[in-house]
Protein backbone atom coordinates (compact mmCIF):
# COMPACT_ATOMS: atom_id res chain seq x y z
CA UNK A 1 0.00 0.00 0.00
CA UNK A 2 1.48 3.06 -1.22
CA UNK A 3 1.27 6.54 1.16
CA UNK A 4 2.79 9.80 1.23
CA UNK A 5 4.94 10.62 4.36
CA UNK A 6 4.27 13.97 6.76
CA UNK A 7 6.01 16.78 4.90
CA UNK A 8 7.72 17.44 7.53
CA UNK A 9 8.76 15.95 11.40
CA UNK A 10 6.89 17.31 14.09
CA UNK A 11 2.99 19.49 14.10
CA UNK A 12 3.18 21.99 11.01
CA UNK A 13 -0.32 23.84 10.09
CA UNK A 14 -1.54 21.45 7.05
CA UNK A 15 -0.45 18.10 8.73
CA UNK A 16 -4.41 16.92 9.29
CA UNK A 17 -4.89 17.19 5.69
CA UNK A 18 -1.80 15.84 4.29
CA UNK A 19 -2.80 12.59 6.65
CA UNK A 20 -6.35 12.35 5.31
CA UNK A 21 -4.92 12.73 1.74
CA UNK A 22 -2.50 10.46 2.57
CA UNK A 23 -4.75 7.72 3.65
CA UNK A 24 -8.09 8.25 1.60
CA UNK A 25 -6.80 6.61 -1.44
CA UNK A 26 -6.33 3.56 0.24
CA UNK A 27 -9.23 3.96 2.38
CA UNK A 28 -11.60 4.46 -0.83
CA UNK A 29 -10.25 1.55 -2.39
CA UNK A 30 -10.84 -0.71 0.68
CA UNK A 31 -14.51 0.78 0.67
CA UNK A 32 -16.16 0.65 -2.38
CA UNK A 33 -13.83 -2.26 -3.13
CA UNK A 34 -16.16 -4.17 -0.45
CA UNK A 35 -19.19 -6.35 -1.14
CA UNK A 36 -20.15 -5.21 2.61
CA UNK A 37 -23.51 -3.23 2.85
CA UNK A 38 -21.90 -0.96 5.54
CA UNK A 39 -18.47 0.31 6.93
CA UNK A 40 -16.41 -1.46 8.52
CA UNK A 41 -14.17 1.02 10.36
CA UNK A 42 -12.19 -1.52 12.74
CA UNK A 43 -11.42 -3.31 9.79
CA UNK A 44 -10.30 -0.29 7.64
CA UNK A 45 -8.22 1.13 10.90
CA UNK A 46 -6.17 -1.99 11.20
CA UNK A 47 -5.41 -2.14 7.19
CA UNK A 48 -4.46 1.07 6.99
CA UNK A 49 -2.24 1.43 10.20
CA UNK A 50 1.03 -0.53 9.76
CA UNK A 51 1.77 1.41 6.27
CA UNK A 52 0.49 4.92 7.70
CA UNK A 53 2.52 4.81 10.67
CA UNK A 54 5.47 3.10 8.73
CA UNK A 55 5.86 6.46 6.95
CA UNK A 56 5.97 8.62 9.88
CA UNK A 57 1.73 9.01 10.12
CA UNK A 58 0.35 8.80 14.04
CA UNK A 59 -2.31 6.35 15.25
CA UNK A 60 -4.50 9.23 16.84
CA UNK A 61 -4.30 11.20 13.08
CA UNK A 62 -4.73 8.28 11.06
CA UNK A 63 -8.11 7.32 13.26
CA UNK A 64 -9.19 11.11 12.95
CA UNK A 65 -8.51 11.59 9.11
CA UNK A 66 -10.45 8.31 8.47
CA UNK A 67 -13.12 9.19 10.65
CA UNK A 68 -13.50 12.51 8.24
CA UNK A 69 -13.57 10.59 4.88
CA UNK A 70 -16.20 8.09 6.30
CA UNK A 71 -18.47 10.48 7.83
CA UNK A 72 -17.88 12.61 4.31
CA UNK A 73 -19.18 9.52 2.92
CA UNK A 74 -21.77 9.25 5.13
CA UNK A 75 -23.19 11.86 7.05
CA UNK A 76 -25.12 10.16 9.43
CA UNK A 77 -22.39 8.17 10.57
CA UNK A 78 -21.27 10.11 13.17
CA UNK A 79 -24.76 10.55 15.03
CA UNK A 80 -24.99 6.66 14.91
CA UNK A 81 -21.73 6.25 16.76
CA UNK A 82 -22.65 8.96 19.24
CA UNK A 83 -20.27 11.18 18.45
CA UNK A 84 -20.55 15.15 17.48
Amino acid sequence: MMMSAPRESGRYGLRELDCRRAVETPALDMIFGSRAPFIDFVSLLHAILPAATAVGWEEAEIQSALETIVTDLDPYARQRSGST
